[in-house]
């Protein structure tokens, strides 16, 4: 589904026919997206990077027949995107999005009345480097696969605890742990990154956001998953 107000990128087509197997197959998923909400140009790097989101994209995306008949007798006239958020509709599903935007907004004014648009959309990249999708192996983003695939790559960051702390590293992976929607809503302005939706982050899944900043990727991560992680290590360190 695309809006007239969106231009997209030279690889627009290759994404969704590669994912497209995975949206078929994996009855977890409501939708394929090409849109990243926090996808502004300083905060994204790689072209390749595709991740499971538990809030819907919009702007560019991709659903089966079978939950537009699902949807279709109650949608609404406007502000679907919204609609769609809704766990009436979502139902614990999930959408793919890429790191780097597959499609780009130049549309203002419209029904959301360009909400955002100066902050937050205005310098959103467009990826402009053709990624053969269709090549690759994508079934880390399968259900069964993706929370192993995030949760090692978070085992392997280094754990900070301040925002002065990231200067001290280039190129790395590193952890910023919040305990609720406050301390989200702390780091999500301290970044200026979209922070309207902190009971739901814009992004997020199952409360982490991640993005590049200072040459490093940041994952902001609530306190709860942490934890779950730290027993995770403890245990695989004490039956080594």
């Amino acid at each position: 589904l695309l809006e007239e107000d969106i231009e997209i990128s030279i690889d627009f087509f290759e994404y969704f026919e590669a994912t497209l197997p995975l949206l078929e197959k994996d009855d977890s998923l409501l939708c394929i997206s090409a849109w990243n909400d926090n996808g502004r140009r300083n905060f994204v790097r790689d072209p390749r990077a595709l991740y499971r989101s538990n809030f819907f994209p919009g702007l560019g995306w991709m659903l089966l027949k079978d939950l537009w008949d699902e949807l279709k007798d109650k949608w609404p006239n406007a502000y679907w995107d919204d609609w769609l958020r809704d766990p009436e509709q979502r139902k614990g599903r999930d959408c793919i999005r890429p790191e780097i935007s597959r499609t780009l907004t130049f549309g203002e004014k419209g029904v959301s009345q360009g909400q955002f648009f100066s902050d937050f959309i205005k310098d959103t990249k467009l990826n402009d480097e053709w990624i053969p999708f269709t090549k690759m192996d994508l079934s880390y983003l399968r259900k069964e696969n993706y929370d192993t695939y995030l949760f090692q790559m978070i085992k392997n960051a280094s754990l900070i605890t301040g925002f002065e702390a990231i200067s001290e590293h280039k190129n790395s992976d590193l952890v910023m742990v919040y305990a609720d929607t406050v301390g989200l809503t702390r780091y999500l302005k301290l970044f200026k990154l979209m922070a309207d939706r902190v009971d739901f982050p814009r992004t997020g899944y199952k409360g982490i956001v991640n993005f590049y900043f200072q040459e490093n990727r940041i994952f902001l991560i609530p306190k709860n998953i942490m934890d779950e992680l730290r027993l995770t290590l403890t245990n695989s360190s004490s039956t080594t």
